[in-house]
């Protein structure tokens, strides 16, 4: 059961402050792309927000400190760390086309590298970041009008939409043929 918990850990904790930071930094624009959503609405208010961002950081080092050791504790702090960078100033890597749907990727298998068997978990995680990496390409087409606005550079303005279809399958595909090659 150690490894539920450290998934659930993961995924209330960890990813739950990178998902929240990222919110708070979108409003402008989602203002715009999704203006339902709680913040952009109005339905939750930003301090509330930022009070919950602030308890989900505390929550997620002291959490980092008490469950994980070793290389697992390294990969749990890149996610608050990648998480940051992301969305936050300077860097904002989120506007930063290929390099946003890769990590965006790798967040969605990061957590098996936390706590799977290194033998074969490396192999299966670069199999799920390519699949990942090749959807999340074609996760923010629908939020193309307000990242546009907000000066955001977008894959799209890069790749034309044939080309990257294109890529996104072909990642998917050499996902899945490395999945038929696995030997366990």
């Amino acid at each position: 059961f150690e490894t539920v918990y450290l998934a659930l850990f993961i995924s209330a904790v960890l990813y739950n402050y990178v998902y929240t930071l990222n919110a708070i930094t979108d409003i402008t624009a989602d203002k715009i792309n999704k203006p339902d959503r709680p913040l952009p609405s109005g339905k939750l208010p930003y301090n509330i927000a930022m009070l919950y961002l602030v308890f989900l950081i505390v929550v997620a080092i002291v959490g980092i400190i008490l469950l994980f050791k070793g290389k697992s504790m390294i990969m749990a702090f890149l996610v608050l760390i990648i998480g940051g960078i992301y969305s936050l100033p300077p860097f904002e890597l989120k506007n930063i086309p290929i390099l946003a749907s890769f990590i965006t990727g790798w967040g969605l298998v990061h957590p098996i590298f936390i706590t799977g068997d290194l033998d074969i978990v490396w192999l299966i995680a670069v199999i799920l970041t390519l699949y990942a990496t090749g959807t999340a390409l074609l996760k923010d087409l629908s939020d193309l009008h307000g990242d546009r606005q907000e000066g955001r550079a977008l894959t799209a303005n890069f790749i034309s939409m044939k080309n990257l279809m294109l890529v996104s399958m072909g990642m998917t595909l050499a996902a899945a043929l490395l999945c038929l090659m696995l030997d366990h």
